[in-house]
C-alpha cells in the first residue's frame, strides 16, 4: 500500500522569515558538514542521483558520513533518478552498514533537496536558494515528505 505524497511546506519568502537562514551556495557544504559533525542520532537526506554522479560531493563530506556511521549514527538517504544511476551511486558510495539505508525513487518530480540532522536541524533548497532552520513545523513537514515519497523497497 503506497502512502499519499505530501509536498513539504516552504516559507513564502525565506529572506523575510526570521526562523529561516539563507546560506550562500558556496558555504552550504560547510554548514551541512558542521551539523553532521555534531549529529548523534540520525540523518535523513535526499539526492538527485544524476546531479551527484556528475558533480559529486567532496571526499571530506563522504569521509565524515562514514565516520558518523561508524559511530552509530543512522543515515537514511533517498536517491531520485534512474535505476542505472541508483546502481552506479551504490557502487560509488560502497557503504554496507546496518545503520545506513539507501532508498531509491524513480519519481524525480517529487525530488526536494533536503538534509535533516537529528530531527532538529533542517537544510533545504528552495529554488536556487539554500536555507537552514530549526523551526519545528518546517522540520515536521519535511519529515512527512521524506516518509511519504514511496521509495522502491
Amino acid at each position: 500500500m503506497s502512502k499519499e505524497f505530501k509536498e513539504p511546506i516552504y516559507p513564502e519568502d525565506p529572506s523575510k522569515n526570521t526562523e529561516v537562514v539563507i546560506i550562500p551556495r558556496e558555504e552550504i557544504q560547510y554548514f551541512v558538514m558542521e551539523s553532521i559533525r555534531n549529529s548523534e542520532m540520525q540523518i535523513l537526506a535526499t539526492m538527485d542521483l544524476k546531479e551527484e554522479l556528475q558533480k559529486p560531493l567532496s571526499k571530506e563530506y563522504h569521509e565524515l558520513v562514514r565516520q558518523k556511521l561508524n559511530n552509530g549514527v543512522k543515515f537514511y538517504k533517498l536517491g531520485f533518478g534512474s535505476k542505472d544511476d541508483f546502481e552506479a551511486m551504490k557502487l560509488r558510495l560502497d557503504i554496507s552498514l546496518p545503520n545506513y539505508v539507501f532508498l531509491h525513487s524513480l519519481d524525480v518530480e517529487k525530488y526536494r533537496r533536503m538534509i535533516l540532522v537529528d530531527k532538529k536541524h533542517l537544510f533545504f533548497g528552495q529554488g536556487l536558494v539554500f536555507c537552514t532552520t530549526t523551526n519545528t513545523e518546517l522540520i515536521a513537514s519535511f519529515t512527512t515528505y521524506f516518509e511519504n515519497v514511496n521509495p522502491i523497497p
